[in-house]
């Protein structure tokens, strides 16, 4: 999806052309290698993805209901979108060794509370 998103924004804003249809010939023809690379990796990795599933013990299935789809969007929405676009994430875990690399909650320490600026110290 990257790719086809660069070439989205290089075509419509990053080429000398007046058109759309001028800018995508335009950047086609002047950066044809990156666009062959792009989908040289991108065919690489959908044959890695199908070899993958067909390993898998875990079988992606499609969704049985409307509100299948909609919990699972909500809950990409509140636990990966959201916390991610504000700077997230919202919930932080110990790690195992007791080292707090992996989010947590709160922080613990002073030295940490002093590093999130919406905490009270």
């Amino acid at each position: 999806m990257l790719p086809v998103l660069l070439f989205a924004v290089t075509a419509a804003f990053l080429t000398d052309r007046r058109t759309l249809l001028g800018g995508i010939v335009r950047s086609l023809v002047k950066y044809w290698r990156a666009w062959a690379i792009y989908v040289v990796l991108d065919v690489g990795y959908m044959i890695l993805l199908i070899i993958s599933l067909r390993t898998s013990g875990a079988e992606p299935q499609s969704p049985t209901s409307a509100s299948a789809v909609l919990s699972l969007v909500g809950g990409l929405m509140k636990e990966s979108f959201l916390p991610g676009a504000l700077g997230g994430p919202w919930q932080w875990l110990p790690a195992s060794d007791s080292s707090y690399s992996l989010p947590r909650r709160r922080p613990s320490s002073p030295g940490d509370r002093s590093s999130w600026p919406w905490s009270s110290s």
